[in-house]
C-alpha cells in the first residue's frame, strides 16, 4: 500500500450555504446516513492512507462539526476556523500544515462523491508536472451551450465555442511550498479576496498554470436541494 504521509488534504467547509435554503449549511446535511462533509473527508482518507487532514469550518458550526467528527471516528482530524472568504479559509488552513508535507490538496466540503480515480490522478499529475506547469486540477467537458456576456448588460451576449472550455472541480493539488508562498504573496499584495480558487493563486503569483487531470461528471458540488437527490441516485448506481 502506498504511503501518502507527505500529502495533506484541506477540506473547505466554512460556507453558510445561503443559496441552498436550509437551516444548516449544505455540507452538514445528511446524505445516505452521513453528513456531506464527512463523506468528502472519508473519500480522501480512503484513497490516500496516511495523508494529513484539515477541515475548515465556520466558528458558528465548529461544535456541530466536532460532534460529527467524533460520531464517525474522525477525532484526529485538525479543525480550523474559516474566514469571510474562501481565500481566508484556505489561508488559515495553510498555517496548520505540518512539516514534511510535500503536496497539498484543497477540496470542497460539499463534493461528497469524489472518486479515488479523480483524487489519485490529480496527485500523480501534480507530482509529474514539467517546467511551466504547477499543480493539477480535475476537469470535465462542458456539455451546455455557452454565451459570453459582453459587459454592457445582461441582454447583450455572444456565443462561444464550448470545446475551448472545461469545468473545474476539486481536489486541486499543488506543491506545498508553492501554494503557501502563493497565498503569502496574495496577502502581502492585497489581491487575496479576488482569487476564485487555488489554481488562480498559483497562476497570479508565479505565472504558472496547472495540468488538467481526470474529472468526473458525478463529482458534483452540492449547491441546490435537487443536487442531494442526484447524489443519492449516483450512490445507488455505484452500489
Amino acid at each position: 500500500m502506498k504511503d501518502y504521509s507527505e500529502l495533506c488534504h484541506i477540506v473547505v467547509a466554512a460556507g453558510e450555504g445561503s443559496r441552498f435554503g436550509s437551516k444548516l449549511p449544505k455540507q452538514f446535511l445528511e446524505l445516505e446516513g452521513k453528513p456531506v462533509v464527512v463523506r468528502a473527508v472519508e473519500a480522501l482518507m480512503q484513497a490516500t492512507p496516511g495523508a494529513g487532514m484539515i477541515v475548515v469550518v465556520s466558528g458558528r458550526y465548529e461544535s456541530l462539526w466536532r460532534d460529527m467528527a467524533a460520531r464517525f471516528g474522525h477525532d484526529d482530524v485538525i479543525t480550523v476556523l474559516g474566514g469571510a472568504t474562501r481565500y481566508e479559509s484556505v489561508s488559515n488552513a495553510l498555517g496548520k500544515v505540518g512539516r514534511g508535507v510535500r503536496l497539498i490538496s484543497v477540496h470542497d466540503g460539499a463534493r461528497p462523491l469524489v472518486t479515488e480515480r479523480v483524487i489519485i490522478d490529480a496527485i500523480d499529475r501534480c507530482s509529474g508536472a514539467s517546467e511551466g506547469f504547477c499543480g493539477a486540477v480535475p476537469v470535465v467537458a462542458v456539455t451546455d451551450s455557452l454565451r459570453r456576456l459582453d459587459g454592457r448588460g445582461a441582454e447583450r451576449s455572444e456565443s462561444v465555442d464550448r470545446s475551448l472550455y472545461v469545468a473545474v472541480q476539486t481536489p486541486q493539488v499543488f506543491p506545498a511550498d508553492k501554494l503557501i508562498e502563493a497565498y503569502h504573496k496574495a496577502e502581502n499584495e492585497g489581491y487575496g479576496p479576488l482569487l476564485t480558487d487555488d489554481a488562480s493563486a498559483i497562476e497570479r503569483a508565479f505565472g504558472l498554470v496547472p495540468l488538467l487531470s481526470v474529472g468526473d461528471p458525478d463529482n458534483i458540488k452540492i449547491t441546490h436541494p435537487s443536487d442531494l437527490l442526484r447524489a443519492e441516485a449516483v450512490m445507488a448506481g455505484r452500489k
